[in-house]
This record gives structure tokens, sequence and C-alpha cells, in this order.
């Protein structure tokens, strides 16, 4: 049974196109400047390299149905990064540092800008603003957001794809074709950016709408499954004519990229699955404070109607990230970095529950214990990184700040969110 009154339902505030327009395209600004400024100066590092060099070659060669260095075939990973990045320095017509990085750049932009004009969407105009610069404020995506490696343009085509198939489920969509046709576009864009391993998210959406009993039952829609087999029919085909290339020009296959996903899917010893396990705590805690979103409405979503569409979509949403974060641990992830991929999903729930409370009057208590609790945050956050700054600089304990700053952080986080939802009165 609800626990509120009818003047205590959410109010939906009026909202003019010319206004969802601005908040959405001065979110995207924003992240352009975020994720652009500067985005040259620093080298290539890491797996960039191999990634420019690869697309770098496509644009020399022409030939870019299979990626190669040198004249070898490289497979390792599909070829769509590797197209984008060809495409743009095609059309900057030239290749550094910068041209390399743009694409993950605009695309990180252009997922923040969406997930704010998605979360209007769902939510009301109020949910706008904080969900988009909620994503903005993932520090811990910040570093694939300016980096020219697949991680970036992954979250976009997951993300997207997740949100395709929780708008079938649960969303106000009467145009189902067309979110089936940008599901299978996403997917598609997914699958040959990283194959199956950018499946969780995907299946996790999948698996909110089977646990949840609105879900199921839109589980049988056509548009869902039809768009599904558009992203799969993408990449399959890519895959048959990689297969009738090489085994007409008799082509020798790289199969590092197999070996080592095999490799990955199978914990090796007990430290592995402990990992494994504190992998989706990190990821929580590297995302805090939009992680607070997760626990804050869930607690919101428990005293709306049982039949409000708000309470059914936080709880497909919630369910969404924890289960691909679960799949992540069955499949062996013991790096937290590659269960990135749903943190944006926690900027869409924060966005909803601070609008939910700012449209109830009944719930202002629990914001202003909110505020109180974010500053007692701050304040922690500050003092502890002025001790390590000061501990590092004095080389006390020959503590290196580079090697030795994230454990101390990490505890930081949590014991801060933990006081948080203390502060909240319990929100779990």
């Amino acid at each position: 049974m609800s626990t509120l009154t009818a003047s205590q339902q959410p109010l939906v505030l009026r909202d003019s196109p010319a206004r969802a327009f601005f908040q959405i395209v001065l979110v995207f600004v924003a992240g352009l400047f975020i994720y652009g400024w500067k985005l040259g100066d620093a080298p290539i590092a890491g797996t960039e390299p191999l990634r420019a060099l690869v697309a770098h070659q496509m644009v020399q060669s022409g030939d870019l149905l299979i990626p190669s260095i040198y004249g070898e075939l490289y497979l390792r990973k599909p070829p769509l990064q590797y197209w984008i990045v060809a495409a743009t320095e095609k059309l900057a017509g030239v290749g550094n540092e910068f041209v390399w990085r743009l694409p993950s750049a605009i695309g990180s932009a252009f997922l923040a800008g969406f997930l704010a004009w998605w979360t209007g969407r769902w939510f009301g105009a109020s949910a706008r603003l904080v969900a988009g610069f909620s994503c903005l404020a993932l520090i811990a995506l910040w570093s694939q957001d300016r980096g020219g490696d697949i991680d970036a343009l992954d979250t976009l085509a997951s993300v997207l794809a997740a949100c395709c198939i929780l708008e079938i489920g649960f969303g106000p969509t009467r145009r189902q074709w067309l979110w089936s046709i940008a599901l299978g576009i996403s997917s598609g864009a997914m699958l040959l950016l990283k194959g199956p391993a950018g499946l969780p998210t995907i299946l996790g959406a999948l698996g909110a709408c089977l646990l949840l009993v609105d879900g199921r039952r839109n589980l049988k829609k056509p548009g869902l499954w039809i768009g599904l087999t558009i992203g799969a029919a993408l990449f399959v085909a890519w895959l048959l004519a990689v297969y009738l290339r090489v085994h007409w020009q008799h082509l020798k296959v790289d199969r590092s990229g197999a070996q080592e996903a095999e490799d990955r899917m199978f914990l090796r010893s007990g430290l592995d699955v402990l990992n494994s396990i504190i992998a989706p705590l990190l990821v929580l805690i590297y995302a805090f404070p939009v992680s607070i979103g997760l626990s804050w409405s869930l607690k919101i979503a428990h005293r709306l109607p049982v039949r409000s569409p708000e309470r059914n979509r936080i709880r497909a949403i919630a369910a969404t990230i924890v289960a691909s974060l679960l799949i992540g641990v069955f499949a062996g992830i013991t790096n937290p970095r590659y269960s990135y991929v749903s943190m944006p999903l926690l900027a869409v729930l924060l966005g909803a529950a601070a609008a939910i409370e700012w449209d109830n009057d009944h719930l202002r208590p629990a914001s202003n214990r909110l505020a109180n609790a974010l500053k007692s945050c701050c304040i922690l956050w500050i003092v502890a990184h002025l001790i390590l700054t000061v501990v590092a600089f004095k080389k006390i304990a020959q503590i290196d700040p580079r090697e030795h700053v994230e454990t101390p952080r990490a505890l930081l986080i949590a014991a801060a969110a933990a006081s948080l939802m203390i502060g909240m009165g319990g929100v779990l």
C-alpha cells in the first residue's frame, strides 16, 4: 500500500522544448570542455599507441575490413574503434594525440547529454541537469574519457543499448520501432567495439526486465528482440566477411584476443576470487558521491505508490546496475576498471532521487540530512588528502602517493559513504 497521499504525489513541472534543449546542450558543452581541455598535451600511453597505429595504417592502406599492423592481421579487438579513429584522422588530415583521443571525448560528452535528456524524459525536468552533471562528475571515468582507447566508446554504446532495453520495457515510448532500431545500432556498435566482453550491461538490463513483474511482461515485445537481432547480425556479418577474406587469401589469424578472454574468465587462485567479489564494491566506491543515487533512489522508490511509473523505473535501473556488476563477478572480472561501463547509470538514479525529493514537500527533511552528511564527507575528504600530501612530501614511512594513495582513498570514501547513510537515517 502506498505511503503517499494524493497531495504528496510527484509534481510534474512545466517544461518547454527550448529549455530542455538548452540544458542538454549545456551538459554537452560542459563535457566537451572537461574532456577536451588540453586533450593532446600528454603523450599517448598504455594501449593508446596500439589503437592509434592500427587506425593510422588503415588510413594509409585503405584496408578497413581487417585491422592489421605492418601487414600482420590484428584481431585482438573488433574494428569499430579503429574505424572511428581512422575516420577522424582522415577528416582532420593529420594524426596526433588530439585527433586520436577526440572520438572518446566527444562520445563521453554525448553520453552525458543523452543521459540528461533520458533522465528528464523519465523523471521530469528537475532531474535533467542533476543527471547530466553527475555523469560528468564521475572522475573515475575521466582517464578513459580523455584517452584514445576503446573504453569510452564502449561505455557509450553499452549504456545506450541498456537504456533502449529499459525504454522498451519500462519507458513511456510510443515509437517502439524507433527504440528498436536504436537498440540494434547501439548493441551492434558495442559488439564491434569489444565483442562479447561488452555484454554485461546489456545482460544486466535484460536481467532487470526478468526480475521485475512489469519487465517480464515486456520481454514479450518483439521490438526488444528485433533490436538485439539487428545488433548481433551486424557483428556476425563482420565476422563472416573476415572469415571469407582469411579463407580465400590463406591469411594467418591472430588468436591472442580469444586467448586473453579465455584466460580472464577462469579464476586461478583464491586471491582472484576475492578480487572478483570486491570489484563491484570498488566500482561503487570509485563512483562516490554519484553512487549515493543507488541507495537514495531505492529508499525513495520504497515510499512511492506500488504502481508508480517512477518506482518501477528506479528499480529497473538499479537492478540493471546490480545485475551487470554481478555478471562481472561470475565472469571472473578481477579489475574493477572493466566494470566501469555501468557507472553512468548511477547518475540517472541520482537525478531521479533529487527530482522526486525536490518535487515533494514531505521528503525535503531527508534532503537536509543529505546536505549535512555531504558536508561532513567533503570535510573528511579534504582533511585526508591534506594528511596524505604532507605525509608524501615529508616521506614519512616511505609512502609514495602515486603507488599507495588508492587504498587510503578507498577506505576514506567507504567511511564517508557509511557516515552518509547514517546521516540519511539508514538508507540501506
